[in-house]
């Protein structure tokens, strides 16, 4: 392959290797003709099929055909060409002439050959030697043997700029990509943080205090608004905005709050109240962790929540723990397996334990013998299978092994879940009322002076007496006792006097009977005496001799005789009375004996023997 170089316009002219072995281009004037020939001549050194190709000034290369081989014009291309020529042309210049000129004109381009120039391709019979193209014939080996190193300098130099290139191109694509990216997500998360912010139940907040103790909020949630009544900007530079808001009450104790938090650096607790604009007194809690600034500053990063309804909520908590411990009612709190998992302290006052005691203990613990046995199972069954509710009395057993009778009351509560079933026991001390029963089944049966039953429980014994006398066939007295000379001791010395000489009189003949007799007080001086299984008259004569003896009243300072007159009716199997007769019996037969000076007994009907009046009444 020739290569011939001239100032003048250029021309290249290509063959298939097959046939023609050379490539064969005159240099033609510029530069950048040059670097054209050079590229092409280069490219299809080596081709096996080189195809003829026409470069234009434009940089443009096609077949003769008309086919686009490439398209140098490109912006990689041109660059890649004009790194190539630059090298070149500046390693060159001036060395092409150094080659011998052509001598002949056998030396033309082949026949074969497609003419590359500015202009159209010309025919091979018209390509002419023309005067300018007398020059120097070189081989394109002889180029690239003699500027080898400088061929590969220049493309290492090509590579390597376009790799920076692409290298940059990568780099601002990625840049680009990150850019975008980092951008979609830091807006994603402003909005997600300014959601968080609007929808957060409570107020969060940057609360700042100053070097100089000037006080503002950097940072405040648009809660803000609902938990103070103010606006973030109102507070962003001056915290006192807020501050007049709360109760002035609860300012020194949040300000004392606040301080010790800054001097230790410890998180921040403290709840106060708000008096808010729209919806008045508010309870708040607020909690923060400290941080010091560069500046000597501290600054609280926290969250200020409204807790008006928790408030409320322990109060009444309160209010229902006070009223558990303070109520006279014992209230025993057992779980689903009965074991006891809460008393209060009228529960343990009354049973003598300690709570610590009892807890985790079978409720069945606090019941009587007789009662955990008997009734225990039954009362647990009934809960379970009921309504869950028990009402009834129990004995329960104290811890000193006493007997205490109370009223139990039973509920069982279950959560909203039905997941913790509890059995609510509340029992109320019957000692007491039992007592004040007994008090008046007393005073209903028994005279209010004396204490000896009165006319109607003697009634009841009269009526026992009697039904167990017809069975049994066994003999019972009544007698009726009037006391002698009892007048003038109220008149005397009054109702107080007698009233004492009613209670010696009433103890004394209780002494004397048996404890199967009964002695009881109809009203005024007047008593009777049951005598059950009546053996002999020597019994009356015992009653009467317990009054012989005086009565001494000191309050008075005085002693009274107080004797009495004994009328006795007695029952008979085999001709039965009522108690209503045999008692007027007794009373006629007292009242003869009266009548005749009293001081002795009677006994009413035929006489028996014995002193005693034997007439008839």
């Amino acid at each position: 392959m020739k290569i011939r170089g001239h100032s003048a316009p250029f021309f290249i002219d290509t063959a298939a290797r097959a046939r023609c072995r050379s490539i064969s281009f005159v240099w033609g004037y510029g530069r950048y003709s040059l670097i054209n020939g050079l590229f092409c001549a280069i490219l299809y050194r080596d081709s096996k099929t080189p195809p003829g190709i026409k470069c234009s000034g434009d940089l443009m290369a096609r077949r003769p055909g008309g086919r686009r081989r490439f398209r140098p014009s490109r912006a990689p291309l041109r660059i890649l060409v004009c790194a190539i020529g630059i090298a070149v042309i500046t390693l060159t210049t001036g060395d092409l002439n150094q080659f011998p000129p052509v001598q002949s004109s056998a030396a033309s381009p082949p026949s074969s050959s497609v003419v590359l120039a500015r202009g159209e391709p010309t025919a091979p019979s018209s390509m002419q030697r023309a005067p300018f193209e007398q020059g120097p014939w070189f081989d394109v080996d002889d180029v690239l043997a003699r500027y080898q190193t400088a061929i590969g300098v220049s493309g290492a130099l090509v590579v390597m700029v376009v790799a920076l290139l692409v290298a940059l191109v990568i780099f601002y694509r990625r840049q680009t990509v990150l850019q975008d990216w980092l951008s979609r997500h830091e807006q994603r998360w402003l909005n997600q943080f300014r959601d968080f912010c609007e929808n957060v139940p409570g107020m969060l907040f940057q609360y700042r205090q100053g070097p100089d103790g000037a006080v503002s909020f950097p940072f405040a949630s648009p809660r803000i608004v609902e938990t103070h009544g103010c606006s973030a900007e109102e507070v962003a530079e001056d915290a006192s905005v807020m501050f007049d808001l709360i109760e002035p009450a609860d300012r020194l104790e949040l300000s004392d709050a606040l301080e010790t938090s800054r001097q230790g650096l410890t998180p921040f607790d403290a709840s106060y109240r708000v008096n808010h604009p729209v919806y008045g007194r508010r309870w708040m809690r607020g909690r923060a962790t400290p941080s010091k600034d560069d500046d000597g500053g501290v600054t609280w990063h926290g969250y200020v929540q409204d807790v008006t309804d928790l408030k409320a909520f322990e109060a009444q908590r309160q209010l229902a723990a006070s009223a558990f411990e303070t109520v006279q009612e014992g209230i025993l709190i057992s779980d689903e397996r009965h074991r006891i998992i809460k008393v209060n302290r009228a529960c343990t006052q009354l049973l003598g334990y300690e709570a610590a005691e009892i807890l985790g203990k079978p409720a069945s613990l606090i019941m009587f013998e007789t009662d955990r046995e008997e009734l225990a199972p039954r009362l647990i069954q009934e809960l379970d299978q009921r309504s869950g509710a028990w009402k009834g009395q129990i004995r329960c057993r104290t811890k000193n092994g006493g007997t205490l009778p109370v009223e139990l009351s039973i509920a069982t509560v279950k959560t909203e879940e039905l997941e913790s079933i509890h059995h609510v026991g509340v029992f109320r001390d019957m000692r007491e009322q039992l007592q004040q029963e007994a008090e008046l089944e007393r005073l209903a049966t028994h005279d209010a002076l004396t204490g000896l039953p009165n006319r109607r429980l003697l009634t009841d014994r009269l009526q026992q007496a009697m039904a167990h006398a017809e069975r049994t066939g066994e003999r019972f007295a009544v007698g009726v006792l009037d006391l002698d000379g009892f007048k003038p001791v109220n008149d005397q010395n009054g109702h107080e006097a007698g009233d004492q000489v009613l209670v010696e009189v009433a103890k004394r003949l209780n002494a004397t009977v048996r404890d199967s007799d009964t002695v009881a007080r109809l009203g005024g001086d007047e008593f009777v005496v049951l005598l059950r299984n009546f053996s002999g008259e020597a019994a009356f004569e015992r009653l009467l001799a317990s009054l012989n003896k005086p009565i001494r009243l000191d309050r008075f300072g005085v002693e009274v005789q107080a004797k009495g007159s004994l009328g006795v009716a007695l029952f008979d199997p085999a001709n039965p009375l009522d108690g209503d007769q045999l008692l007027r019996q007794a009373d006629q037969a007292a009242y003869r004996v009266k009548s005749n000076g009293g001081g002795h007994w009677a006994i009413f009907g035929p006489r028996r023997g014995g002193t005693h009046d034997d007439r008839d009444a």
